[in-house]
């Protein structure tokens, strides 16, 4: 690994001193800048990089090249060729964007140099000690309520879990946001971690960085790189990727160091930061670039370069807002290659069982729930909670977590627990009564006070009250677990029995009239009325969907167990409710799972009987849920108002406390889909309706939408006819799918969208979906494309759209044989990028017609587009392009007995290949030693 070190200080007001060197900074050269040649570049750099002025990138980059280049020395240093480029600034120059550096022909990052911003006093030496074992990534998201703009951080989450389930990796997801339990799972551990990947917004507080973090109500918390160090039990992983804006971005023009920083002077040895605001969809494929090619044991400099080249082949607008950030040690690779001899694949290690009630001594009453590291999802559900817990945010004295069986509702009383360890748990399940209550309490009191919650001649609220003025230690937490055995059935719902409505009433008063700071946790089943409820907060509960549905499908491992058919038959009967997916999961590597029976067995444990009696006997409110089982996930109010008409607003709120419908935190409503309700016959019309509804709820007027979202829309698009939202949901969702080699997904919403539309779009993604299953199928998916695509005056979106129809299709052509018709394609082809202005597609279309004129034997014509294709790779600077092209003509020339060029051609083809470490270099050096072989027997 070669660095190049520049150190850049300012050292008059006008001038500042450029001081290089390779390994050595005793053996430097030094040069004299003016700092005014680039004043206006300073000037502009909070409009022009910041805040996204026209002014484009190259020109910035190319400005900042010729001011450290004066007498080329710049150029001079990298014709050597080195790995990187390590760059000291201080004061001002922190704050320009050298991550842009251009010398005109090229970015840097596209010839395989990185740009390395140093903040060591040594020069950068490699660290060379990978772990011979699978990579260990630990990741956190934070996105605090009330905190703009608001972080999709569960889509970054769902495209790394979508990575992790494809590389050797381990993925450890810290699920609260918050730097108390990030300690905690920390501490838990014994193995370390090789990537902490933190995902969030930074900013400038009091002058220095913070990192905003979550509180465990869910508020922000500034948080400082020291403390996260110490979160981290002060074991910073070598590697810290900092996915958030302004991570990377210097405060003041410079003045203050960045968060990305601040972390190496905590211990990071790398550091990466995003300089601005960026798009979550461009972050989430930097992350999913970049740890591919770290788990499978490259280094970080390939992963940096593979991951710029990705963001520049997508077209990502903020490509060079990722920077890399190094002290004076770059890790090589963090770990070894997939087979190296010995090296370990991560293991778990077994968790021990936990239960909501430790304390009982009937094992068979006790509560199991997951442990802190099974514990999935549930984030906004488990802070408000603890918002409306807390003694000092709200009034409430409790909080009544309610819904149907199976979603979680012990697991989440038992993180409440968890997380205010502050206090002492009194837990108790089902039936409450005065004796039961005393019983409990005693066992955590002084015996003067054991005396007076047991006195029988008082009141129990007079007791309790003086319990709580006495008490002196911890507050009590009273958690009240499986409640609805306390309820009776009515003609509307359930009501709370009278005996224990007194218990409770005693209990709420003597809390009350103390001041004392206990607070009571209630689970139900169903929703209470009471007059004493209303002092608690209701949290109604929601079966699991996206991320969180993925991570329990992980946790389960449900992807080793059973078919695929098997798996995705699983996921759908259990509805996310989690009870049922732990208990579908099992039965799937019996020989013939029959899952519907194992639906029914479970479905009592769901869904009591009584409630289910109670549902076919209210006509007007089975009917309401008949209408909203339409629904897929939850949807807006809005929506569910559309299909359920006059009926949704009176029997809504019914359908909540019974537990019939779910809540999720962001107020969106679905039927359960355990309660197996037919969906009565919709007009086409309303499925129109809403298809529109909900493409303007989470499409237009969404800053973002999740592809389950998207789905959802798609499917009422296709039902209710409406050509244009489907066409564009499903052209977004196919390309998508195709770029991620989920082609099976890709062709069915295809095929389904072309029943109603015959966009070329919807084609083209055909298309590609058959590529590489039906070759033939393929063909005639293109050509429908190609014709069906619009002609004329067209903007640059349809211009490359059709672009790359005739190019996939040329390249099957001629892999069927249909020469002839790719070269015309590839003709027409070329005239397309001309239009555009894309010179390098345009040389790499040179290049493919060069290669079918090479097998027509058409040699001089080969030789002449080759030619042509590297002219104008060397006139944008695409050297990748140029390393491809030359072993072309090197073995044209060899053919014809002119071996000395050849060999220098493939030389320089594996110069290049080398340098931005492809893996083709072993290739091209085969190609030179045949060469070479020829010419000796020539």
């Amino acid at each position: 690994m070669s660095i190049f070190h520049l150190d850049l200080r300012l050292v008059t007001d006008s001038a500042a001193e450029l001081r290089y060197f390779f390994d050595n900074p005793n053996d430097y050269e030094r040069r004299e800048l003016l700092i005014s040649d680039i004043a206006e570049l300073i000037d502009i750099a909070e409009t022009d990089y910041y805040v996204r002025l026209p002014k484009p990138a190259r020109e910035i980059g190319q400005a900042l090249y010729r001011w450290l280049d004066r007498d080329r020395i710049l150029t001079q240093r990298l014709s050597e060729r080195p790995s990187a480029v390590a760059i000291a600034t201080d004061q001002r120059f922190a704050h320009l964007p050298w991550e842009v550096l251009h010398d005109g022909q090229s970015f840097l990052v596209q010839r395989g140099v990185m740009p390395i911003r140093w903040t060591g006093k040594k020069p950068i030496v490699a660290s060379s000690a990978p772990q011979n074992r699978e990579m260990n990534l630990l990741f956190m998201a934070t996105s605090p309520e009330n905190v703009s703009p608001i972080l999709d951080y569960e889509s970054e989450e769902a495209r790394i879990l979508q990575t992790a389930k494809h590389q050797p990796l381990s993925l450890v997801v810290e699920e609260s946001g918050c730097l108390d339990e990030l300690r905690q799972l920390v501490a838990d551990r014994a193995d370390s971690f090789d990537v902490f990947h933190l995902t969030g917004h930074a900013t400038v507080q009091d002058g220095q960085p913070r990192f905003v973090t979550e509180t465990q109500i869910g508020e922000a918390h500034y948080a400082s790189a020291t403390e996260i160090a110490r979160s981290l039990a002060n074991r910073v992983p070598p590697m810290v990727f900092l996915s958030g804006c302004h991570t990377g971005q210097a405060g003041k023009a410079g003045e203050v160091k960045s968060m990305a920083e601040s972390l190496l002077e905590s211990g990071a040895l790398a550091v990466l930061g995003w300089g601005n605001s960026v798009r979550d969809t461009e972050a989430a494929a930097a992350a999913e670039v970049l740890y591919k090619t770290l788990a499978e044991g490259g280094t970080v400099l390939q992963a940096m370069g593979l991951t710029y080249q990705k963001l520049l082949e997508t077209g990502a607008r903020d490509w060079h807002l990722l920077r890399l950030y190094v002290a004076d040690r770059l890790p090589e690779s963090l770990v070894t290659r997939r087979n190296t001899p010995g090296r370990k694949r991560s293991t778990i290690a077994p968790v021990q069982p936990q239960f909501l009630n430790p304390d009982e001594t009937d094992p068979k009453k006790r509560i199991k729930v997951p442990t802190r590291e099974e514990f999935v999802g549930r984030r906004r559900q488990i802070q408000r909670c603890l918002r409306s817990l807390s003694t000092t945010q709200t009034d409430y004295l409790g909080v009544l977590i309610h819904g149907m069986g199976g979603l979680g509702k012990s697991s989440i009383a038992s993180r409440l627990c968890d997380r205010l360890s502050e206090r002492v748990p009194i837990v108790w399940v089902g039936h409450i009564d005065q004796g039961s209550l005393c019983h409990r309490l005693k066992d955590k009191l002084s015996s003067e006070l054991r005396q007076v919650v047991i006195n029988p001649r008082d009141e129990l609220r007079y007791r309790l009250r003086d319990v709580f003025e006495a008490w002196s230690g911890k507050p009590f937490v009273f958690v009240l677990d499986d409640f609805e055995h306390n309820l009776d059935a009515t003609a509307m719902g359930y009501e709370l029995s009278a005996t224990v409505a007194a218990v409770l009433k005693a209990l709420t008063w003597a809390i009350v009239e103390t001041n004392a700071p206990h607070r009571i946790i209630i689970t139900c089943r169903y929703d209470v009325e009471s007059a004493w409820i209303e002092s608690f907060y209701r949290q109604p509960m929601e079966a699991m969907h996206g991320a969180d549905l993925e991570k329990k499908c992980d946790r389960l491992k449900l992807t080793s167990l059973g078919t695929a058919d098997l798996q995705q038959e699983a996921k759908q009967r259990s509805g996310g409710n989690p009870l049922l997916l732990e208990g579908l999961s099992k039965r799937l590597t019996e020989p013939e799972p029959k899952l519907e029976a194992t639906l029914e067995d479970l479905k009592p444990r769901v869904l009591a009987q009584s409630l289910a009696t109670q549902l076919e006997e209210n006509r007007s409110l089975r009917e309401m849920l008949s209408w909203g089982a339409v629904f897929e996930i939850p949807v807006p109010r809005v929506a569910m108002k559309i299909v359920c008409g006059a009926e949704f607003e009176r029997s809504l709120e019914q359908s909540i406390s019974l537990g019939l419908m779910e809540v999720s935190p962001n107020d969106e409503v679905r039927v359960p889909r355990i309660l197996s309700l037919m969906v009565p016959a919709i007009d086409e019309a309303v499925y129109a309706e809403l298809a529109k509804c909900l493409y303007q709820q989470w499409w237009e007027e969404a800053d973002t939408s999740t592809e389950e979202q998207q789905i959802e829309i798609h499917r009422f698009a296709l039902l209710g006819k409406v050509e244009a939202i489907a066409a564009k949901i499903a052209s977004v969702l196919a390309n998508r799918w195709n770029n991620s080699a989920r082609y099976r997904e890709a062709e069915a919403i295809s095929q389904a969208t072309l029943n109603i539309t015959d966009s070329y779009l919807i084609w083209h993604e055909l298309a590609r979906s058959k590529h590489y299953t039906d070759v033939s199928q393929a063909i005639l998916c293109y050509e429908q494309a190609s014709k069906k695509s619009p002609t004329g005056e067209l903007d640059k979106t349809d211009q490359r759209e059709k672009a790359a129809i005739n190019h996939n299709l040329a390249i099957l052509k001629a892999d069927q044989g249909y020469t002839a018709e790719a070269i015309v394609l590839y003709d027409q082809l070329i005239v397309l990028w001309e239009q555009i202005g894309d010179m390098q597609s345009k040389a790499a279309t040179l290049h493919q017609k060069g290669i079918l004129k090479a097998n027509q034997g058409h040699t001089a014509e080969a030789f002449a587009l080759y030619i042509q294709s590297l002219l104008l790779d060397k006139q944008i600077g695409n050297i990748r392009g140029r390393a491809a092209t030359l072993p072309m003509v090197a073995q044209l020339l060899a053919e014809e007995g002119r071996f000395e060029p050849a060999i220098k051609y493939l030389q320089e083809s594996i110069a290049i290949l080398k340098r931005i470490s492809s893996p083709d270099a072993q290739t091209v050096e085969r190609i030179l030693a045949h060469v070479v072989q020829m010419q000796n027997q020539a």
